[in-house]
């Protein structure tokens, strides 16, 4: 009855949130309608989902109905509860055990993926897993707060968003590092584990500054090493503390 209802309220909230996340693509979006664990944001349509979200509902009430209504029959409220089952496995296969919302939108997540997987807008399959990792959505469903470092302001939110999702960062340029001749991508991947410098480094000294915080915590006298401490490879002893790529280096007065 309010079918195309839904679609105005789904337009609506894809251009709210596309005030905060950017503008997407139709493949984007429909991704960002998956639940975390298959890969999206949880977005989701509520023309996709009305109809589990009926189900669902009149499921857990249909005890109460026949309780608190005597004109209507439990043979009624059976019957109208198995044509709804039709409909929505009709749509979205079989049933889960227990008609829960939350079991009906991952068997609507289930139904989708394959179909956005196939599309050949959709990136290589090593992108579909890697959004898939529970910590990748973590800066989408953690609670923001300056005081426990998990606040980030609007611009880093929105690239996080792009990132996860591929979209373009910028337009493709020579890399601005010194000695460094490859090319920044449009999507950003080269700016994160260019070797001459940037990202890398500046998520080494941000590990070493939380290791030092946290250690002094428990033990008196951490400090970070000297900057721009040169060593010899060739003649330091092979140590945790020597080797190159160590992640942080403590000296414990």
């Amino acid at each position: 009855m309010i079918y195309s209802q839904l679609g105005d309220f789904d337009q609506d909230f894809r251009t709210c949130m596309e005030h905060i996340i950017g503008r997407t693509s139709d493949f984007t979006w429909a991704f960002m309608g998956l639940g975390c664990k298959k890969g999206g944001l949880g977005l989701r349509s509520a023309q996709l989902h009305a109809l589990g979200g009926y189900l669902s509902s009149f499921s857990s009430a249909s005890f109460w109905i026949t309780a608190r209504f005597a004109s209507i029959s439990q043979a009624d409220v059976s019957s109208y509860q198995l044509s709804l089952n039709f409909m929505w496995s009709s749509a979205f296969g079989e049933l889960p055990e227990k008609l829960f919302q939350r079991a009906l939108s991952a068997a609507t997540d289930d139904k989708l993926l394959p179909l956005l997987t196939a599309s050949p807008a959709c990136p290589p399959p090593t992108w579909v897993a890697s959004i898939q990792n529970p910590t990748s959505s973590c800066f989408w469903r953690c609670l923001p707060s300056r005081w426990n470092g998990t606040y980030v302001d609007n611009a880093c939110f929105r690239t996080l968003v792009n990132l996860r999702y591929r979209s373009a960062q910028m337009y493709p340029s020579v890399c601005p590092m010194p000695d460094c001749l490859n090319t920044l991508d449009a999507f950003g991947d080269h700016a994160i584990c260019c070797k001459k410098g940037g990202e890398p480094s500046i998520r080494h000294n941000r590990l070493a500054q939380r290791i030092a915080l946290e250690c002094s915590k428990a033990v008196a006298g951490v400090s970070l090493e000297a900057r721009f401490l040169l060593q010899n490879r060739t003649t330091a002893p092979p140590t945790s503390c020597s080797l190159p790529g160590a992640v942080v280096r403590l000296l414990l007065m």
